[in-house]
């Protein structure tokens, strides 16, 4: 069962991240960047209870975590493209570099 509790972060992270991306220039960086955040934070406060009431609940307290988290790191990469694209022109070298 510590096997499907550790794997349910990373699916969710892994399914959520075309998705995330395509919600983050829709709506803007800020926005999802702070949905994410308190997603995923909220998950992580709720995973004591969950552990101590059904494993099962773990498991989509993991999967939360992990599109919680990915909320909050793919806006900050699309700000940044935006942010170099805007000043320099050139996106190619500067990605390369950051990422």
């Amino acid at each position: 069962m510590q096997g499907y509790i550790l794997s349910a972060g990373f699916l969710g992270y892994v399914v959520s991240q075309i998705p995330a991306g395509l919600i983050a220039e829709a709506y803007g960086a800020k926005n999802v960047y702070l949905s994410g955040v308190l997603l995923a934070s909220l998950a992580h406060l709720l995973c004591p209870f969950a552990a101590w009431y059904n494993c099962y609940l773990m498991i989509a307290m993991q999967l939360l975590r992990g599109v919680g988290q990915v909320r909050a790191l793919l806006p900050i990469y699309s700000a940044v493209i935006l942010y170099f694209f805007r000043e320099t022109g050139i996106i190619l070298p500067m990605a390369a570099v950051i990422f």
